[in-house]
């Protein structure tokens, strides 16, 4: 190695190639070759643009070593960071396996990390997102990870997320350098919401909903997570914004009555053509539905199957507006019927009806 001119190096494609080789995949090369000059053997790896990949570092000369790592002269694979955190930081290396950024982050080397930010994607993808077992990255260095990818690699961005289970205890943090007009900021919030990846808190519901407004995404973060969200906050803190989006949204049933009965908590003063039958019927046994001659006109249009039961939950205000009531003769059979209103009240209900409306059992 020793006599290797400049001269002869690069005259020769066939011999540089074959030297490259040796030098590189020979793991103790480096420690065989120390009786050449520091010079020479720099002025060796420069001509021959070597890239070291499986090479041991532990015995070099400590001037080769920081050549090697200042000239980015190695692969970014596991045995080359292995080889420089024997050198710069033993006592970390159990951890390289579980949590690859997160230890050269902590590292703080800065040829280390400016050699990894350049070759950033081919580094995630090979270091954090390949290996089966790094799957303790922090949170820190999950964000760090996002703001550096989320611009131009969405699809790394996602598989990240799949393979590091992290939480964010403020979703703002979260690619908060990144625009929120990047479409890839919204996916990844999404993705957030989707897979409870945020502490369920108003401040992170409420956060969402200001960028990005009423989403799918978001109608069914809080249709899974309602109890935690309604049993952690005062309703007069939520806006009458909020609380309408909520209310017009389709949370299912179960949800609706949780709902209305702990955050709205009102009387609805709207029309009932704009509700689903279910968010009506359980606005009637939950005795927000005020019972008005408005309200029993459009109940016969939108849910007529409803009245009967809406007559029953508010007797004595459906037997004050009897009169201006409008009521088939198919109805009033059913309020006859109906165990629910007494026997002292039916007979005024009978001065609605036709007399061949009436049916045989009322009759009887």
């Amino acid at each position: 190695v020793d006599e290797i001119t400049l001269l002869d190096v690069n005259k020769d494609d066939f011999q540089v190639g074959v030297l490259s080789f040796f030098l590189t995949s020979n793991p103790s090369v480096l420690e065989k070759i120390q009786m050449v000059s520091v010079e020479k053997q720099i002025e060796l790896f420069e001509a021959l643009k070597l890239k070291f990949y499986n090479t041991d570092l532990k015995a070099v000369n400590e001037e080769i070593k920081q050549d090697i790592l200042t000239n980015w002269r190695f692969e970014l694979n596991e045995k080359m960071i292995f080889e420089i955190f024997l050198w710069k930081a033993p006592d970390q290396i159990s951890l390289l396996p579980k949590k690859n950024y997160t230890i050269i982050r902590a590292l703080n080397d800065k040829d280390l990390l400016e050699y990894v930010h350049d070759c950033f994607s081919e580094y995630v993808e090979n270091m954090v997102i390949s290996p089966e077992t790094n799957i303790d990255e922090e949170l820190d260095a999950v964000e760090d990870i996002l703001d550096r990818l989320v611009l131009e690699k969405l699809e790394l961005c996602i598989k990240i997320l799949n393979k590091e289970h992290v939480t964010w205890n403020d979703i703002n943090q979260c690619c908060k350098n990144a625009s929120i007009d990047m479409p890839s900021k919204r996916e990844i919030w999404n993705y957030l919401l989707n897979n409870n990846r945020i502490r369920c808190t108003w401040e992170n519901f409420l956060a969402y909903h200001a960028i990005y407004g009423t989403t799918n995404e978001w109608i069914t973060y809080f249709s899974n997570n309602i109890d935690e969200l309604i049993n952690n906050v005062e309703p007069e803190s939520i806006s009458e914004n909020i609380k309408t989006e909520l209310f017009n949204a389709d949370i299912g049933e179960d949800n609706f009555r949780k709902f209305i009965t702990k955050i709205w908590r009102k009387q609805y003063d709207n029309s009932l053509l704009l509700l689903d039958i279910y968010k009506i019927r359980i606005l009637i046994e939950e005795s927000y539905l005020p019972f008005t001659q408005e309200y029993w006109q459009d109940l016969g249009q939108t849910a007529p199957g409803l009245l009967v039961f809406y007559a029953e939950k508010n007797v004595d205000l459906f037997i004050e507006l009897l009169p201006s009531l409008s009521i088939s003769g198919e109805v009033i059979n059913l309020l006859l019927e109906s165990v629910n209103i007494s026997d002292e009240n039916k007979p005024k209900i009978l001065y609605k009806i036709q007399p061949d409306s009436i049916n045989q059992d009322i009759a009887e």
